[in-house]
């Protein structure tokens, strides 16, 4: 594999690029020098280890800059024959090379890779739209597949469900981008909200401690220890004289070493 990973000015000068948030540009940069020699990289990794946010990736992704390939948040970089060309010695086809040919965002070709030499010859001869015409990597606009747009529709139904149990209906909006985070399933959410809506802290006062929905969701309160349920009551004390009828006649009955009067047997 290429040691070395190249950005044209061409992309990482446009408009396009410079109107991203700054977090977005770098994890663009990040991605790039992780990535394989088609320009594939494992962006959850990528962000773990750098600190990156998936509103960055979605922001790349908006823009056409990046593609998810499946939902381990492997994304090919779209711009990447715009941004490197690699020696046939060197360059080394991803694992996901027949993924890429058979969604259309790479061309099959015998040979990939640029002749041996030195590999920036010719390089300033070209235009960045030759060489992502001539090197495959097919710029798309992201279109939702029915899979997506379902899970799309999967989710805004999962939040629903969530928003209608949550008994403080409060900054919706915050919520909702909260609940896109979350990595757990509805019944975990709902199993846990329904167990603290019954607590002693939620119901004081009127519910004025109940966190907004968004705190719960962004501080992970689902993983709290369930509440604690009040004792039962004992109920009244056992009447002797009903359950022991023979009891009923005290005078029968004798101190014990406490001072007080028993029936004859029975130890304090």
């Amino acid at each position: 594999m290429a040691e070395r990973r190249m950005f044209a000015r061409a992309i990482v000068g446009s408009a396009r690029f410079l109107r991203m948030p700054a977090s977005s540009r770098l994890l663009y940069y990040d991605l790039g020098v992780a990535a394989d020699d088609d320009g594939v990289v494992e962006a959850f990794t990528v962000m773990r280890s750098t600190g990156a946010s998936e509103d960055d990736l979605r922001v790349l992704v908006s823009k056409n800059f990046v593609r998810v390939l499946n939902d381990d948040l492997v994304v090919v970089i779209l711009d990447w024959r715009g941004n490197n060309q690699i020696r046939k010695d060197r360059y080394r086809p991803s694992i996901y090379h027949d993924s890429l040919v058979s969604l259309g965002l790479l061309e099959q070709k015998a040979g990939a890779g640029l002749p041996c030499g030195n590999q920036n010859s010719d390089f300033g001869n070209q235009t960045v739209n030759q060489r992502l015409t001539q090197y495959s990597i097919v710029k798309k606009s992201i279109i939702p597949s029915p899979t997506a747009q379902s899970t799309d529709k999967g989710n805004d139904a999962s939040f629903s469900a969530f928003w209608n149990a949550y008994p403080r209906k409060a900054g919706k909006g915050a919520a909702q981008k909260a609940f896109a985070k979350v990595r757990v399933s509805l019944d975990i959410l709902l199993s846990a909200l329904e167990a603290q809506k019954r607590s002693d802290q939620w119901n004081r006062d009127g519910g004025q401690y109940i966190p907004y929905p968004a705190t719960w969701l962004n501080q992970r309160r689902w993983e709290d220890e369930p509440p604690a349920q009040p004792e039962k009551d004992a109920g009244p004390a056992e009447d002797w004289s009903v359950l022991h009828p023979e009891w009923a006649d005290q005078s029968t009955w004798v101190p014990g070493p406490d001072g007080i009067y028993r029936p004859v047997g029975v130890k304090p």
